[in-house]
C-alpha cells in the first residue's frame, strides 16, 4: 500500500467532529491489519508532520498571510463541518474568501458546512432542510460526474467513485444547499430522499431574538415531495420527473437525469422499508454531493468521517487521488507551456513519497498551539519510566490476604471507623457500589492531608488544611495560565519525583496501571469549561461567591479494595531519606503554602509521611479492615426494598430552579437553534434544590444520607467526598453545623487513563427498564410467588420480555442517534491527544444489561501521545460531551444563554445560578500518571443544610417538550420528592 500523503490544511469551523477526518487518512480496518507495523507507524508520523489543522479565525488564513506563509507549503485543503451557516462571515468567512480567490489553485474538499460553503461561494444559497437529520443515516443516490473531469480511463473522476448506490452515510445537518439557486458551475453528484420529520416546528414566541442567529431564507411553501401511491410509478419510470414544489428546485434537480437507471427504483426501496405507511408520509430530496465542473473543488453534505458512515475511507482515498491527478496535470501543462513552475508541481508529487517531507516549523507550531488551545501540552517533558538515583518520595504498599466476601455492610463500616472523621482536611470514598458491574473492580478510601480549591478565572489556588486555615498559590503570570495547566505540571512533577519500585513489586501485573496509588481526588466543576474551551463567559449575577469550580484533596494514604480478588491494598507516600535536590517548580509552590499551614499548627499538611509512620498506618489499617469484616453493622443500613423510602424520607422537598413552563420554553428555543443549524444536540439541565431540617443527629457530614442513597441506587462510579466547610447550616451555639459533601451514584465513566497511557471513555446514551422494573411490574420480579409454577412462569416472562426490550433499545432510532452524536464527538476529542492510528471503537452501541436497566453503551479507546500529560488529556475532552451536546463549543455557548437566562434582565437572580459541580467530572489523578473520572450525574451536592440534584436530557429537533420535562421529573423523583 502506498504511503504517499500530500500536505493538507484542514480549516476547522469549531466542529466537534473535525479531527475524525484524520482517521480517514489511515487505511480502513482490513487494510490497516495488512499493513506492516513499521508502515503503520510511518503513516502515523507522516499524518502528524503533514496535516495542519487551523481554526477558521486564525490570522494565517487572512489573504496576505495565507499566500505568503501557508499556500506554498500545502497541497490541498479540507473545509470541515461546523455549526452555523456558510452565508455568515462569523461562521465561514475565511473559507469563503479562499474559495473565491482565483489564485488559490489548490484542490478543496468541503464537508457539510464546507460543502454548503462551496455552493454559497459561487452564488448559491442554503435553506432549511425539510428533513432535519442529526445522527441519522441516509441512502446515497449517485449521479454521473461531469465529463470534463474524466481525463482518462484509469483516472478518478469523482470523489464518490467506487461508492455503491444506496451507500449509507450519516448526516448532521439542518440546512441544505437550495437547488433553486445552485450555480451552473456546480454539478450534483449525489442526492438523498429522506422521510420528512414528523416533529412539529418549534412553538412560535418562545425563542428570544438575541439567542438566535440571523434568520435564514426559509421556503415560503414548507412542502416536500408528496409520495402518494400515484407518484411512485411515475418516479420509477423517470427519475428526472420527481414531483417537486417550485421552491425545492425542480429545474436544478433535472440534473438527476444523468443518474443510472438503477436509481430509478430508489423510492420503491423506501416504500418497502416504510411498508403500508408510505401513503401517509412525505419524502424530501436533498443534494448530498457537489463538484465544480472545472476547478478541483468537491463537497459532500454528509459526514464520511462518522463511525457509522460507510465508504468514508474510499471517499478520502478518492480525494487524495484527485489531488495527485491535479498536480500531475499541473506539471504536464506547465511543461507543455514551458513554464518555469513545472518543476515545482512535479516536485510536490515526488516529495510525497519521501519520509522526511513535513510542513515547515512555523506551520507545525501554529497547528500544535491551536490543537491544544494554548494548553500545557509541551510545558513538561514526558514522564520518564527511569527511576532516578535520588527522588523526593518513595511509594510503599502492603496488601492483605484474600477475604471471603466484600459485603456492602463491611465497606460502610470500614469507611465509618477508619476514614470518615480521621482527617481534618476531608475524607474520600470512591465506591464501586454496584458490585456485580464488570466495571466495578476497585473501591478506594483515602485520607487527605490538604485540599487545592479553585475559582474559574481567579488566577490563584486556595490551599487548605481544614476549613479554618488557608493559604494561596498564584498561577503563572501568563494570561493563559489556568488550573488545567498547573495541575498538568503538578501531576507530572509529582510522578517524576516518586520512586514506585517497591510498591510495584507488591502488585500483580494487571493491577500495575489501574490503581489509585496516592495522588489527588476531587472534581472538575462544569464551569471549568471556560478554561478548557477558552471561553470568556462572566459568572452570572446569582452565582454563589463562595463556591469553588474545582477542588482536589491530596491523598498520601489510600486503601484500595480489589473486588475481583477480594483483597485490600494499602498505599502510602513517604519522604525519601536521600533527598538533596530542591522540589520542582509547582511542587515547591504548593510546598511553600503548606509551610504556612504547618506554621499555624496544621502538622498533617504535607506531601508525604515519615517512613515509620507510613508502615505503621498500613499495617494497622489492614489489621483493622480484616477485623471489621463480617461484624454486625454499626450503622442502620436499609435493604433494597426499604432503600427508596429511606432516602426519600431523609430528603427535603426539592423545588426546580427553572419551572416547568420556563424549561419547556427553553426546549423550544433549543429546537429552534437546532433547526437553524446552530447545533446538532443541546443537553439542557435544571437544578432541584431544598433545605434539610435542623441538624439533630450525628450526620454532620451527610454520610448517613449517602449510605441510604447508595443502597437506593447502587452504581459503578459512586462516591462520597467530605470537603472542608466554608459555609454553615445550623443555628445556635449548641448546634453542630453541617459541612459540605458530594454524594454521587454516577453510572457513567467519563475517562480512564492507565499509567502506560491507554485511554478509555464509555458514553451511555439510551436506557430501558428491565423486565420487572418498569411501571407496575414489581409483582413480576423473582420471589413472592405462591407456587413453584408461578415463579417459573414469571421467570419465563422476564426472559422473553428482556430479550424483546434489548432488541427494542438496540434498534431505537432516536436513542442510537443521540449515542452516535456523542461517540463521534469523543472520537474527535481523543484524536486531539492520542496517536491518530490508535483511536478505535471496540464496542459500538451495544446493549449491556444490569440489575434494573438495559443500557446502550459504547467504548472508545486510544493511546496517549508521549508529549501530552494526563490532566491535559482530560482538559481536551472537558466538559463531558454527554452533558453538552455537539458541536461542543457552540453548544456550551448556547446552553449558557438558555439555562442562565442571561438575555432577560428581569429574571430573578436566583434563576441565574450555574451548574456548579453537576455535569462536571469526579474521580482521581494518580501519582503515577493514571486517572479515572466519572460524569457527575445522579449526584447530590450538600452545602450545609442546602442540597441540590441536577437533572436534564439531550434535546434534538425530534424532542417533545412535555416528554423531556417528564423525563427530568422521573430522574429526580426516583431519588426525592419534588414540588414542581
Amino acid at each position: 500500500m502506498s504511503l504517499q500523503l500530500p500536505r493538507i490544511l484542514i480549516v476547522d469551523h469549531f466542529d466537534s467532529y473535525t479531527l475524525n477526518l484524520l482517521s480517514l487518512l489511515h487505511p480502513a480496518d482490513a487494510q490497516q491489519c495488512q499493513l506492516p507495523l513499521n508502515d503503520r507507524q510511518e503513516l502515523t508520523r507522516r499524518i502528524a508532520d503533514r496535516v495542519l489543522v487551523l481554526p477558521h479565525t486564525h490570522p494565517l488564513l487572512q489573504p496576505a498571510a495565507f499566500h505568503e506563509l501557508v499556500r506554498p507549503y500545502v497541497d490541498a485543503i479540507i473545509l470541515s463541518p461546523g455549526p452555523g451557516s456558510p452565508d455568515k462571515a462569523a461562521d465561514f468567512g475565511a473559507a469563503e474568501t479562499l474559495l473565491k480567490d482565483e489564485s488559490l489553485r489548490l484542490p478543496v474538499f468541503g464537508v457539510c458546512l464546507g460543502h454548503q460553503g462551496l455552493a454559497v461561494a459561487f452564488g448559491g444559497q442554503v435553506t432549511r432542510a425539510i428533513s432535519v437529520r442529526h445522527g441519522l443515516q441516509s441512502k446515497l443516490k449517485i449521479t454521473e460526474p461531469p465529463l470534463s473531469q474524466a481525463t482518462s480511463q484509469h483516472a478518478v473522476s469523482s470523489i464518490l467513485q467506487g461508492v455503491p448506490q444506496d451507500a449509507l452515510v450519516v448526516r448532521y445537518n439542518s440546512l441544505i444547499v437550495d437547488p433553486d439557486t445552485l450555480p451552473d458551475c456546480l454539478h450534483i453528484t449525489a442526492w438523498s430522499c429522506d422521510q420528512v420529520s414528523t416533529a412539529p416546528p418549534p412553538r412560535p414566541g418562545t425563542t428570544r431574538k438575541d439567542a438566535l442567529p440571523a434568520p435564514l431564507r426559509v421556503p415560503a411553501e414548507h412542502a416536500a415531495v408528496s409520495l402518494k401511491h400515484r407518484d411512485l410509478a411515475s418516479l420509477s419510470r423517470s427519475p428526472s420527473t420527481i414531483p417537486l414544489s417550485s421552491r425545492n428546485g425542480s429545474e436544478r434537480l433535472s440534473d438527476l437525469g444523468d443518474m443510472p437507471s438503477s436509481v430509478a427504483t430508489s423510492v420503491d426501496d423506501l416504500a418497502e422499508v416504510e411498508g403500508s405507511q408510505i401513503l401517509e408520509h412525505t419524502f424530501s430530496p436533498a443534494i448530498m454531493a457537489l463538484q465544480h465542473k472545472i476547478l478541483p473543488f468537491y463537497g459532500v453534505q454528509f459526514h464520511p468521517e462518522s463511525i457509522e458512515s460507510n465508504w468514508g475511507h474510499t471517499i478520502m482515498s478518492n480525494f487524495l487521488d484527485l489531488v495527485r491527478q491535479y498536480w500531475q496535470q499541473q506539471a504536464s501543462r506547465q511543461e507543455t507551456e514551458k513554464s518555469a513552475t513545472s518543476s515545482e508541481a512535479r516536485g510536490r508529487i515526488i516529495a510525497w513519497d519521501e519520509a522526511g517531507l513535513a510542513l515547515p516549523m512555523h506551520l507545525r507550531l501554529a497547528g500544535e498551539r491551536c490543537l491544544a488551545s494554548h494548553s500545557c501540552a509541551h510545558a513538561q517533558p514526558a514522564a520518564s519510566n527511569h527511576v532516578a538515583d535520588k527522588r523526593a518520595f518513595v511509594l510503599l504498599a502492603n496488601r492483605s490476604p484474600a477475604i471471603p466476601s466484600d459485603r456492602s455492610a463491611d465497606m460502610v463500616r470500614i469507611f465509618d471507623k477508619l476514614f470518615r472523621r480521621t482527617s481534618p482536611a476531608g475524607a474520600v470514598w470512591l465506591d464501586s457500589a454496584r458490585l456485580k458491574d464488570p466495571h466495578s473492580r476497585y473501591s478506594f478510601m483515602a485520607l487527605p492531608s490538604f485540599v487545592l480549591s479553585y475559582r474559574d478565572g481567579s488566577q490563584h489556588i486556595v490551599v487548605s488544611g481544614d476549613e479554618n486555615c488557608t493559604s494561596k498559590v498564584a498561577l503563572s503570570g501568563s494570561k493563559d495560565a489556568s488550573l488545567w495547566s498547573f495541575m498538568n505540571d503538578l501531576q507530572r512533577q509529582l510522578q517524576n519525583s516518586i520512586d514506585s519500585t517497591a510498591a510495584s513489586q507488591i502488585l500483580d501485573d494487571d493491577q500495575q496501571g489501574n490503581l489509585f496509588r496516592t495522588g489527588f481526588s476531587g472534581y472538575w466543576g462544569y464551569e471549568m469549561k471556560n478554561e478548557s474551551l477558552q471561553l470568556e463567559i462572566p459568572a452570572p449575577v446569582g452565582s454563589n461567591g463562595n463556591a469553588f469550580d474545582a477542588e482536589f484533596l491530596y491523598c498520601p494514604r489510600v486503601l484500595a479494595f480489589d473486588h475481583h480478588l477480594h483483597q485490600w491494598i494499602a498505599f502510602a507516600l513517604v519522604e525519601s531519606s536521600s533527598l538533596t535536590a530542591p522540589l520542582p517548580t509547582c511542587l515547591a509552590k504548593v510546598d511553600g503554602a503548606l509551610e504556612d499551614l504547618r506554621g499555624n499548627g496544621k502538622s498533617w499538611s504535607r506531601w508525604a509521611l515519615g517512613k515509620a509512620d507510613a508502615e505503621i498506618w498500613m499495617q494497622e489499617t489492614l489489621e483493622s479492615v480484616l477485623a471489621l469484616s463480617g461484624q454486625a453493622p454499626s450503622l442502620s443500613l436499609p435493604d433494597s426494598a426499604q432503600s427508596a423510602a429511606a432516602f426519600r424520607s431523609a430528603m427535603p422537598l426539592l423545588k426546580p430552579r427553572m419551572l416547568a413552563e420556563d424549561y419547556m420554553d427553553q426546549i423550544e428555543s433549543a429546537r429552534e437553534l437546532i433547526a437553524a443549524g446552530e447545533s446538532y444536540e443541546l443537553c439542557m439541565t435544571n437544578q432541584f434544590q431544598g433545605r434539610l431540617p435542623p441538624l439533630d443527629t450525628a450526620d454532620a457530614d451527610h454520610f448517613d444520607l449517602y449510605c441510604k442513597l447508595r443502597a437506593r441506587n447502587p452504581a459503578p462510579y459512586s462516591a462520597f467526598i467530605r470537603l472542608p466547610s466554608f459555609t454553615t447550616g445550623g443555628t445556635g451555639p449548641e448546634r453542630q453545623n453541617r459541612g459540605r459533601a458530594i454524594l454521587s451514584t454516577s453510572p457513567e465513566r467519563f475517562m480512564r487513563i492507565t499509567a502506560d497511557g491507554h485511554v478509555e471513555m464509555k458514553p451511555i446514551k439510551g436506557t430501558l427498564a428491565r423486565a420487572g422494573f418498569g411501571p407496575g411490574e414489581q409483582g413480576m420480579r423473582a420471589g413472592g410467588g405462591a407456587t413453584h409454577q408461578e415463579e417459573r412462569n414469571k421467570l419465563a416472562w422476564r426472559e422473553a420480555e428482556d430479550a424483546a426490550r434489548r432488541a427494542i433499545l438496540s434498534a431505537d432510532i432516536k436513542e442510537r442517534a443521540e449515542n452516535l452524536m456523542i461517540v463521534d464527538l469523543i472520537r474527535a476529542d481523543l484524536l486531539s491527544f492520542c496517536n491518530s492510528d490508535s483511536v478505535a471503537v471496540p464496542k459500538l452501541m451495544q446493549v449491556e444489561s444490569y440489575e434494573t436497566v438495559h443500557q446502550l453503551v459504547t467504548t472508545v479507546t486510544g493511546q496517549l501521545k508521549a508529549s501530552v500529560g494526563t490532566t491535559e488529556a482530560i482538559r481536551r475532552c472537558f466538559p463531558p460531551g454527554s452533558m453538552t451536546g455537539a458541536p461542543k463549543r457552540r453548544s456550551v455557548q448556547l446552553l449558557e444563554r438558555l439555562e442562565l437566562n442571561l438575555a432577560d434582565a428581569e429574571r430573578d437572580d436566583e434563576l441565574r445560578a450555574r451548574r456548579g459541580i453537576y455535569s462536571g467530572a469526579l474521580g482521581w489523578l494518580g501519582c503515577d500518571g493514571a486517572a479515572d473520572f466519572s460524569v457527575v450525574i445522579r449526584t447530590l451536592i450538600a452545602d450545609g443544610d442546602d442540597v441540590s440534584i441536577g437533572a436534564g436530557g439531550a434535546i434534538t429537533y425530534l424532542s417533545d417538550a412535555k416528554k423531556e420535562w417528564q423525563e427530568v421529573l422521573d430522574k429526580v423523583t426516583a431519588l426525592a420528592n419534588i414540588d414542581a
